[in-house]
C-alpha cells in the first residue's frame, strides 16, 4: 500500500473512532440525565411539586453541561490511562502518539482533550483540518505535539526488542563433593522370621 493510500485509509479511521467516542459520550450523557431526573422523581418524595419542578426545569441546560465535562473528561482521561486510545479508537486501530514514542504524558493527554473541545465547541469543522494540511495534523495535534498513527502490535514490537541473555547451563560435575544418590531399600518384613528360624 502506498503512503498515499495509507494516509487517507487513516484519515477515515480517525472519523470512524471520533464518530464511535461522540456515540458514547452522548449516550453516557443522556444516561446521567435520566439517572438525575429519575432520582428526582422517584426519592424525593417529601419534596414539594414545585421545588421538584424546579430542580428538572433546567434540565436542557443541566444536559450541556454535563455533556462538555463528559467530553473533555472522556478524552483526557482516556488518553492517559489507555495509551494514547481513546474507546473509539480502540476499536479502530489507532493511537495518538508523541515524538518520543513513550505513552502521552499528563499534560499532553490533557492538551489534546482541549484540542478536541475547542474544536467540538466550534462546530467540529477545524477536526476537518487534517485532511488539508501538508503532515495530516489537526489542532490536537499541534498544541499536545503528538500525532496520530496505527496502533503497533504488542507481538511485533516485542519482537524488535532486543532478547534476554540466557544464563549458562550449570553442570553437575564441576561441583566436587558431589554425592551419589543410589536407591535404598528398607530392610524386609520376612527378615526377623528368617532370623528366628537361624536361633532355633
Amino acid at each position: 500500500m502506498s503512503t498515499s493510500e495509507e494516509s487517507k485509509k487513516l484519515l477515515k479511521l480517525r472519523v470512524y473512532s471520533f464518530l464511535l467516542d461522540l456515540v458514547a459520550i452522548t449516550a453516557i450523557t443522556k444516561a446521567m440525565i435520566w439517572s438525575y431526573s429519575n432520582f428526582v422523581e422517584t426519592f424525593m418524595l417529601s419534596m414539594s411539586v414545585g421545588h421538584k419542578v424546579r430542580l428538572l426545569s433546567g434540565l436542557d441546560r443541566l444536559e450541556i453541561v454535563v455533556y462538555f465535562v463528559t467530553y473533555f473528561g472522556h478524552y483526557s482521561f482516556n488518553y492517559l490511562m489507555m495509551d494514547g486510545q481513546t474507546p473509539g479508537m480502540l476499536l479502530c486501530g489507532v493511537q495518538a502518539k508523541n515524538g518520543e514514542g513513550t505513552p502521552l504524558t499528563l499534560r499532553q493527554s490533557l492538551l489534546r482533550a482541549m484540542g478536541h473541545f475547542v474544536c467540538h465547541f466550534m462546530g467540529s469543522f477545524p477536526l476537518l483540518i487534517p485532511f488539508f494540511s501538508s503532515d495530516r495534523r489537526g489542532i490536537p495535534d499541534w498544541i499536545s505535539g503528538t500525532s496520530i498513527g496505527r496502533k503497533e502490535n504488542t507481538k511485533a514490537r516485542s519482537s524488535t526488542l532486543a532478547p534476554r541473555p540466557s544464563l549458562p547451563l550449570i553442570e553437575m560435575d564441576n561441583f566436587p563433593g558431589q554425592v551419589e544418590v543410589t536407591n535404598f531399600s528398607g530392610p524386609s518384613m520376612d527378615a526377623p522370621k528368617n532370623d528366628q528360624k537361624q536361633a532355633a
